[in-house]
Parts: structure tokens; C-alpha cells; sequence
């Protein structure tokens, strides 16, 4: 096995992935209050998430 493949193992066997949220928001059956917490959730991570990303890349000297 590629390190790659024990890598994407080990990934699709967490619990941040692998989890009944996300099995029920797969099937559509989240209710409205919890749909509406992961839009306000999701938001705030779209919004921020060019930051983040530059953060990471000037950490690692790629900038």
C-alpha cells in the first residue's frame, strides 16, 4: 500500500469526516436549525478562508 492510500485510509476513518452529522446532512435529513448553523459555520469559513490559506503559505516560506 502507497503511503498515499494509508494516508486516505487513515483520513476517511475519522470521526471529523466520518460521523452521524454528516451522514444525515449527506441524505438531507439535518433539521432547519442545524442547516442553519452550518450556513452561519460555512460563511465565516468561506469569508476567512483566503486568510487562512496565506497564513499556511507564509509559514511555509511559499509567498
Amino acid at each position: 500500500m502507497s503511503f498515499y492510500q494509508e494516508m486516505r485510509a487513515v483520513v476517511l476513518q475519522h470521526e471529523a469526516i466520518n460521523n452521524a452529522y454528516l451522514d444525515r446532512f449527506q441524505s438531507g435529513h439535518l433539521t432547519d436549525e442545524e442547516f442553519r448553523q452550518f450556513a452561519v459555520e460555512f460563511y465565516n469559513f468561506a469569508r476567512f478562508f483566503p486568510k487562512i490559506l496565506m497564513a499556511a503559505v507564509d509559514r511555509r516560506g511559499c509567498a
